[in-house]
């Protein structure tokens, strides 16, 4: 089966590239892959980011993706590994079809932050919507955009982070908590914005909580979720979508 694309994923923590590398396994079939059994094209491209980087693949419809998922240790190494990516010189060697995700945060403005990287490299860069394709030696590359969370404004609660998407998420995958929040809020005399919120419904629901692995509750959760849910998080799927394509998707 020939290599048809290359999908590299840019996120901003350890949170994010758990909830993508269930969103890929779960929803497109995606198994895990050593960074070593990677086409030579690919690792020598990438091999530059070293173990911050996860290497996932794809079939479906007769096709091969490959995916490399980045933890970029923030949304400022999220922009440095794009800007890293893009000036590569081993670019020209790699494979024809190469989409880059970037998924950030609403509240770091990441369209407008791909925006003035893409035109920095090529002031002829396209944008439309949450795409932008820029051209880096000789070749295009496409850039696709996922605005995580809702900005405040778009509701109560909101904070233009990934964890409205998770709390969201939670509240409609274990309704019967929804009682425990309205309790405290009470109590409390305020409401809890969603960040808050998700703390509390995974501090229900894992047996042992602890603050700095909350990524593997959240884990546990995407495990466990019937498809229907997941498809539910509708922002982050859609953006993946992009990229792959829905042909990918399990029914």
């Amino acid at each position: 089966m020939a290599l048809s694309q290359l999908m590299i994923i840019l996120v901003e923590g350890r949170t994010e590239e758990v909830v993508y590398q269930y969103l890929l396994r779960r929803l497109h079939g995606g198994t895990s892959l050593g960074f070593e059994d990677l086409p030579h094209r690919i690792s020598n491209l990438l091999g530059f980011l070293g173990k911050r980087a996860r290497a996932m693949v794809l079939e479906g419809s007769g096709e091969r993706t490959y995916v490399v998922l980045v933890d970029c240790g923030g949304f400022e190494g999220v922009k440095l590994t794009l800007k890293r990516i893009l000036r590569r010189p081993e670019l020209a060697e790699a494979p024809e079809d190469i989409c880059i995700v970037v998924a950030a945060d609403a509240d770091k403005y990441p369209l407008a932050a791909v925006r003035n990287i893409a035109l920095s490299l090529d002031q002829r860069a396209q944008v439309r919507g949450n795409y932008a394709s820029v051209e880096v030696s000789g070749r295009r590359i496409g850039i696709a955009v996922v605005e995580q969370g809702y900005m405040p404004g778009d509701g109560p609660g909101h904070t233009g982070q990934i964890e409205d998407n998770l709390e969201e998420f939670t509240a409609r995958l274990h309704p019967h908590l929804a009682g425990v929040i309205e309790d405290l809020e009470r109590r409390l005399g305020e409401k809890l914005d969603a960040k808050q919120r998700l703390l509390v419904y995974l501090a229900l629901l894992s047996r042992k909580p602890k603050i700095r692995n909350l990524y593997r509750a959240v884990g546990e959760l995407l495990e466990e979720a019937p498809l229907e849910h997941l498809l539910g998080l509708d922002k982050l799927v859609s953006g993946l979508a992009t990229c792959i394509g829905p042909e990918t998707a399990r029914p």
